[in-house]
């Protein structure tokens, strides 16, 4: 066997054991079951994000059946600033994002800030709050017709890191979006950002046109290290290393 091959026969078991510890609790999972069931302030973001980070983490303990890690405080707080920095370039127009399966993110922003806003979730604990949609990604356009094509950029951090789980959240983020995440344009472009293993990395520019960053996201109590990608061409945001894995 040549190096090549070995390296790569590698990353393949490397892969697939991750995707085991992503799938270990499939008998109760998303991924087998059939389920029955903003226009940003910069000052507004940068005085209610380490507050409103903390208490998402603090009020809400992370649930094993459906495979929730949550961000670290400081990661929710530079990604919400990546979204800050890449939604005023949408020609003028109020930013409206789709957050799915990525709670933490959501409710760490102010209440005006949310306004735009929609949180996409499995898990109904939230479902009071007035913009929160249950979603189940084994039905990823089983969503409101009113929401089609309403959202500028949609966030997205799966529970698995199946390619089958991530074409089902591919659907739902063209369904969402207003414009293709795959169009040249940056202008036109829908935009993502998405969080999963540096494994996937071809899926993700299949799917989004999206390219790993800098930036790696901490999720405390995950075994393994997430990437961040993004299908806009320049966030200088997710350039930065984070100081918390450096």
């Amino acid at each position: 066997m040549s190096g090549q091959e070995e390296l790569e026969e590698n990353e393949q078991q490397l892969l697939a054991e991750l995707r085991e510890i992503s799938n270990r609790s499939k008998a109760s999972s998303r991924f087998f079951e059939q389920s029955t069931h903003s226009s940003f302030s910069k000052q507004e973001a940068d005085d209610s994000q380490a507050e409103g980070g903390s208490n998402f983490l603090q009020s809400n303990p992370e649930k094993g059946q459906f495979n929730q890690y949550w961000y670290s405080n400081h990661t929710i707080k530079i990604l919400l600033e990546a979204i800050q920095e890449i939604l005023p370039e949408r020609a003028g127009k109020k930013g409206r994002v789709a957050f799915l399966s990525t709670p933490s993110l959501y409710f760490a922003m102010s209440e005006s800030d949310r306004s735009s806003s929609y949180v996409f979730e499995y898990d109904d604990v939230w479902q009071k709050d007035p913009r929160f949609v249950f979603y189940d990604f084994n039905k990823p356009t089983e969503i409101d017709e009113n929401l089609r094509g309403k959202f500028d950029m949609v966030v997205i951090d799966p529970p698995f890191l199946a390619q089958e789980v991530w074409e089902n959240y591919a659907a739902s983020a063209r369904f969402l979006l207003e414009h293709d995440p795959l169009d040249k344009n940056l202008d036109k472009r829908g935009l993502i950002i998405g969080t999963t293993i540096r494994e996937n990395k071809d899926i993700m520019k299949r799917l989004f046109g999206a390219e790993p960053c800098n930036f790696l996201p901490s999720c405390p109590n995950l075994v393994y290290q997430f990437a961040v990608y993004t299908n806009h061409d320049n966030c200088e945001t997710l350039k930065q290393v984070n100081e918390e894995l450096a």
